[in-house]
């Protein structure tokens, strides 16, 4: 794992590069043509959007084959990387095509196929995976490392069609109408692109330096390579998949925000955007909160029966705490892109990269691991904090810190607390894990009734259902 987790920042560039800022643009010009009713622009965005990625894929990967001994043997360090990044290109391609469908299927507020994607794909991924490692058994990192990358191919190729297939469904939805100037059409997407692309390389830079130095200054701490590696690899690729889970539920807030404010604001009802922004948020906390939290107690046992690797309760905890503010981070960048703010928001996500690489590099040496498992945390508290206090003094947003995050953590606590009591009373293994979460669900449930809150009502404010939208389609 940790062969793969150094060269995972080749993939996050690729994608940076060639995919991030079109998928923005391709979900904010979606929702603001539907919004004005310029339904026959949409299927020309999409296009424009492939066809800019497949151009940017395509020097991307010329770049990688060319260059690909240097960046293997001279950057990550480890020449054996080099096939395993290589076949991380088809992976990307698929992932481009899949990506530019889902932002403009929540551009348009059709949530439910991004959502059915992402879960076969997480499953997919996770038994391709399995059955790979299981049946190849290799016995090097690299070789390890290009099993994981083909299984994820594999998985990328059921969302890749299946969301190219659901598009095409949702395309037939909308009425047909005239043309407006395909010129400004692909302005408006290169407009807001270029500086979300630009500060997404920036960003990945910025993360890829981290994953390269991190093995280098744990030495400096008194570790030999092979044990910095491997703690790489059981943090970045183990344990932070695992406490960043709930990301992929909380991960439709944000690209369903953003479409909504942009579509409220293009009309001019700025209460209708202001009141979806604070749904949003609440939704958030209400959400993210309990469930990173609920995954620490199972989580040690799920690290050490699956991975072989025992993990403390307080690193966990650290990064159940960081996985919340990346949750509240993807969520208020998301209403800022909505209102306009994509240079804003994407220079607040820079700064936060820059601070968790300032304290990785100088604490590491001092603190081992915790110097960038805590830098990781500042990193993502920063931007969530200038976020906050740009809605609130910017754009004059009632941020609801009670609904949003002071109620939320309470009940977290009360969660966390009477789960790790049951945990300890039936044992930290199978029946204690399963035990805890199984109270720590129940505690929240009613804890979340008591509160006043109604889970369904956040979620159809902020994704009508399919049925509402083929009426509001009809009357346009």
């Amino acid at each position: 794992m940790g062969t793969y987790t150094l060269i995972s920042p080749i993939y996050s560039l690729v994608v940076s590069v060639a995919l991030s800022g079109i998928c923005m643009a391709v979900n904010h010009l979606s929702a603001e043509s539907a919004a004005i009713g310029d339904y026959d622009a949409l299927p020309r965005i999409f296009r424009i959007g492939v066809a800019l990625f497949v151009g940017l894929f395509l020097l991307m990967a010329a770049l990688l084959l060319c260059f690909q001994n240097d960046i293997a043997g001279i950057i990550l360090g480890d020449i054996r990387a080099k096939r395993a990044m290589i076949l991380f290109l088809p992976c990307i391609f698929l992932t481009g095509f899949e990506n530019l469908c889902k932002n403009v299927c929540y551009g348009l507020r059709e949530v439910r196929y991004p959502v059915i994607s992402e879960l076969v794909e997480q499953a997919l991924r996770m038994m391709a995976v399995g059955t790979i490692l299981w049946g190849v058994a290799p016995q090097t990192p690299d070789k390890a490392a290009e099993c994981i990358i083909l299984g994820m191919t594999i998985s990328e190729v059921f969302s890749s069609f299946y969301m190219t297939h659901s598009l095409g469904k949702v395309y037939h939805a909308f009425p047909k109408n005239e043309k407006r100037e395909g010129k400004r059409l692909g302005t408006s997407l290169l407009k807001i692109a270029l500086p979300v692309s630009l500060s997404a390389v920036a960003g990945n830079l910025l993360g890829a330096v981290i994953t390269v130095n991190l093995p280098k200054r744990l030495m400096l701490y008194g570790w030999d390579r092979m044990e910095a590696v491997a703690s790489l690899g059981v943090i970045n690729a183990m344990a932070m998949p695992l406490m960043y889970l709930p990301l992929t539920l909380i991960g439709p807030i944000s690209s369903a925000v953003g479409p909504k404010i942009t579509g409220s604001d293009a009309l001019g009802n700025h209460a209708d955007a202001a009141r979806k922004s604070v749904k949003a948020l609440e939704m958030t906390g209400l959400f993210a909160i309990p469930m990173c939290f609920s995954l620490v107690l199972p989580g040690m046992y799920v690290m050490e029966w699956v991975f072989g690797h025992a993990v403390k309760e307080e690193v966990l905890l650290v990064l159940g705490a960081s996985a919340v503010f990346a949750a509240f981070q993807s969520v208020t960048s998301g209403i800022l892109v909505g209102y306009g703010r994509q240079k804003e928001a994407m220079g607040f996500n820079l700064l936060g990269g820059c601070l968790h690489l300032g304290m990785m590099w100088y604490l590491t040496p001092k603190m081992g691991i915790w110097g960038t498992l805590l830098g990781g945390l500042a990193g993502n508290i920063l931007p969530t904090v200038l976020s906050i206090g740009f809605l609130r003094g910017k754009l004059s947003l009632a941020v609801p810190f009670g609904k949003a995050i002071w109620r939320p953590c309470y009940i977290s606590f009360c969660c966390y607390a009477i789960g790790r009591a049951v945990w300890l009373l039936l044992g930290k293994g199978f029946l204690g894990s399963i035990g805890s979460v199984l109270i720590s669900a129940g505690i929240y449930l009613l804890l979340v009734r008591m509160s006043g809150y109604n889970p369904s009502r956040y979620i159809q404010t902020l994704i009508p259902v399919a049925k509402q939208q083929k009426i509001n389609h009809g009357q346009n």
